[in-house]
């Protein structure tokens, strides 16, 4: 049986290919900035895109909770808990149309204590 040259992938395939790591550059992410969150022990109904359940935070114990449509990379949430969080917050350059301009990642958990 005669040997056959390498795999040739078609046109297409390369185009899409190339539209799909290309898309991937278009989307940078700035410096971070340190933020810390309190997260409520609930999650809540709220719309987005679509309906969706949200987290509450707010960034100070003295302010009023907000719906947080984004969720943070490294924090598992546990409903029952309060929570404060040390995150940083990257934000996207150039996010998809129905992205979030922001990026969270979990630094550290600050304290868990359950809801009384």
């Amino acid at each position: 049986m005669a040997q056959r040259g390498p795999a040739r992938l078609s046109r297409p395939l390369l185009v899409g290919f190339g539209l799909l790591i290309g898309g991937w550059a278009c989307v940078s992410l700035t410096d971070p900035e340190v933020l810390t969150l309190f997260v409520a022990p609930q999650l809540v109904d709220c719309v987005g895109i679509g309906p969706q359940t949200c987290m509450l935070v707010k960034e100070s114990p003295d302010t009023d909770w907000t719906y947080f449509y984004d969720g943070i990379d490294g924090f598992d949430f546990e409903p029952g808990f309060y929570y404060e969080l040390r995150v940083l917050r990257h934000r996207v350059e150039n996010p998809s149309a129905d992205g979030s301009s922001f990026r969270y990642v979990l630094v550290r958990l600050v304290s868990k204590i359950p809801e009384a």
